[in-house]
């Protein structure tokens, strides 16, 4: 489901929502439980409050020893790991 939003992120009504749950084969049950509950609510205010105090304007967002990771820049799922050595690496020499 990850994936379908961030595809799909000016597509993010209730409706097309649960379509993609649906696509996906979820429980929808489960999915609308989920997506109502307290917990969840408390989950992405706490996220959100976390974005707040870091100067996040939005996601993807990656911070790495307070660089940003600018993922225009680079496909996230193979150059993000080397950059995270990098940056182990000047850490230990500091």
């Amino acid at each position: 489901m990850e994936r379908v939003l961030f595809d799909h992120q000016d597509e993010q009504t209730d409706t097309d929502l649960a379509r993609y749950a649906q696509e996906l084969k979820l429980d929808m049950k489960r999915w609308k439980a989920d997506l109502e509950a307290d917990r969840t609510t408390k989950i992405l205010e706490r996220d959100h409050e976390d974005a707040e105090r870091a100067g996040l304007a939005g996601t993807p967002y990656i911070l790495v020893n307070g660089r940003e990771f600018d993922g225009a820049l680079f496909h996230v799922a193979t150059d993000l790991e080397p950059w995270v050595q990098l940056e182990l690496e000047l850490a230990r020499k500091r």
